[in-house]
């Protein structure tokens, strides 16, 4: 392969059979499937959406036809195949990538990548174990071991299980970034961290609200849990609240508390640690000091001086320098997360659809949705994705094209910021990459939309693919319930196809895992250099 490398979007190389946090309409920020559910749950709904099937079933579906015999050029081969004896349900690659953990019925198989064979057989499981590796690879926790959770122990082979008794059914689980501990979350107020050294309870939170998120800071020292009024609490108060609490991850001791106006819809530490940004449904943005838990800054639009600006969306650049916040209205704003300062607004004409489509892995370009409306006399609309200079808020190139309506469905940028994919369209599902300097069409992607768009409700059900970089070679990734797929993010030539009912990466990307089309063996591939 050459050595062009476009790099990788994201942090972890699982690809899930459905990813549900990116079904999104273009035109709202929240998730389309309940949005979808929404709108069908009534016989109108129900008539409409039989409609839809019938106009148009399975638009896209010839592109799914297997094409391994076509390929002009294969990414990754073949190396073993792993009889599981039965079929598949779960399975986890180990960061290092040299263990495979699955779950076959209520058995948990450990296969050797190296050498293909099967180190272990784990029993004693209730239906549907999950599986969560330390980041290290050293250790391996297995939900319902009974009325506990097991873990195992990967430099000791063999191994006996041994027990971590979480007494309660786990909402969460997280490993802190360098292994040591294991954050648990459980319904309602309650959340426990564990020293995974001694195999024992650390400590317990049991907060005053209702938990609806916790996570660790970059460095692993401590933990956030963030948790609001529910119930009746909120229904009747005017101003429910929510509460934001820092906690030492060594000995339990809160190191201070954030107390925030109404449902509180972000909370996350930017890249270093040293702040934390939320956002939500009544407050502006606002940037804290982790050091002291004080007010760092409070991100108040230009126009705006009150506490509530409409200003609902917050996202930080990758390194955590910058700061785009926007709503559903024609402006967005730029800042600078060690100053606090306001750096750029980026405008669009009034009335205009107008919405934050994320900030390049650079931290230089802003990508929005424009949907501007033309004509008066014809109704007409016209649909782009603009990409706006982070230091200036000025425009630097708008990506156009035919069936742009919708288009923003799935947006992934290539981790030197060089190239963007989009996938969505009113009239088809469609992928499209573009050269970000030129703002060129490189090509278009005939992508699976195997269950159909749903029209008037403008979302996609399942069964996409679903759109990633590979970590070191110049290659893109689709992935379906059924297939994975490779392109060349240069030319849109697809390179190869493989039949997969679901598809796990190795960290360093160098093995691909997944499961047979009947889910009754794994399979290893290698990439192909």
């Amino acid at each position: 392969m050459t050595t062009n490398r476009p790099g990788f979007l994201r942090s972890s190389l699982t690809l899930p059979r459905v990813r549900r946090d990116i079904t999104r309409c273009p035109r709202h920020e929240f998730d389309a499937t309940a949005h979808m559910l929404s709108k069908i749950a009534t016989l109108p709904g129900w008539l409409l959406l039989f409609i839809a099937f019938v106009i148009n079933p399975f638009p896209g579906l010839a592109d799914a036809t297997f094409q391994a015999n076509n390929n002009s050029q294969r990414v990754v081969k073949l190396r073993e195949t792993l009889d599981a004896g039965g079929e598949v349900g779960h399975f986890a690659v180990s960061p290092d990538g040299k263990v495979v953990a699955a779950v076959v019925g209520r058995s948990v198989q450990l296969w050797d990548v190296i050498t293909g064979k099967r180190l272990q057989t784990l029993t004693g499981f209730e239906k549907w174990p999950e599986l969560y590796w330390s980041p290290d690879s050293s250790r391996l926790v297995i939900t319902r071991w009974g009325k506990a959770a097991a873990v195992w122990f990967a430099q000791q082979q063999p191994t006996e299980l041994q027990a971590l008794d979480l007494k309660r059914k786990p909402s969460l689980i997280s490993w802190s970034p360098d292994g040591r501990f294991l954050l648990t979350t459980h319904p309602h107020a309650l959340a426990d961290v564990w020293d995974m050294q001694k195999l024992r309870l650390r400590f317990e939170l049991e907060l005053k609200k209702d938990l609806t998120d916790a996570r660790w800071n970059p460095g692993g020292s401590a933990v956030m849990t963030v948790a609001k009024d529910t119930g009746w609490k909120a229904e009747y108060k005017l101003m429910p609240r929510s509460l934001i609490q820092v906690w030492d991850a060594e000995t339990g001791a809160e190191k201070f508390t954030i107390r925030l106006k109404g449902s509180v819809e972000k909370a996350e530490f930017s890249a270093n640690g040293k702040y934390i940004l939320t956002a939500g449904g009544w407050d502006v943005p606002e940037l804290w000091d982790t050091t002291t838990g004080n007010l760092h800054a409070k991100l108040n639009p230009p126009w705006c001086t009150h506490e509530n600006c409409g200003t609902n969306y917050a996202e930080l650049s990758r390194d955590g320098s910058l700061v785009a916040t926007g709503s559903d209205s024609w402006r967005k704003e730029i800042w600078d997360v060690v100053s606090g300062k306001f750096l750029a607004l980026v405008e669009a004409e009034r009335g205009d659809e107008f919405y934050i489509r994320g900030l390049s892995p650079d931290g230089r370009l802003l990508a929005v949705y424009r949907q501007h409306f033309k004509s008066w006399k014809s109704f007409a609309e016209v649909s782009s994705i603009q990409l706006y200079d982070t230091s200036t808020g000025k425009l630097k190139v708008a990506l156009t094209g035919r069936n742009m309506m919708w288009s923003t469905h799935q947006v992934v940028w290539s981790s030197d910021s060089q190239t963007l994919v989009t996938a969505g369209g009113s009239h088809g599902y469609q992928g499209k990459i573009w050269d970000v300097a030129t703002g060129q069409l490189r090509a278009g992607l005939a992508l699976i939309v195997k269950e159909g768009w749903l029209p008037f409700i403008g979302s996609y059900l399942n069964d996409l693919d679903e759109l990633s970089f590979h970590p070191t070679e110049p290659v893109l990734i689709g992935t379906s319930m059924k297939l994975v797929k490779f392109w060349s993010p240069l030319s849109g030539e697809l390179l190869q196809t493989i039949a997969a009912s679901e598809a796990r990466w190795s960290k360093t990307g160098e093995l691909l895992v997944t499961t047979s089309e009947d889910k009754k063996s794994l399979q290893l591939w290698e990439l192909v250099h």
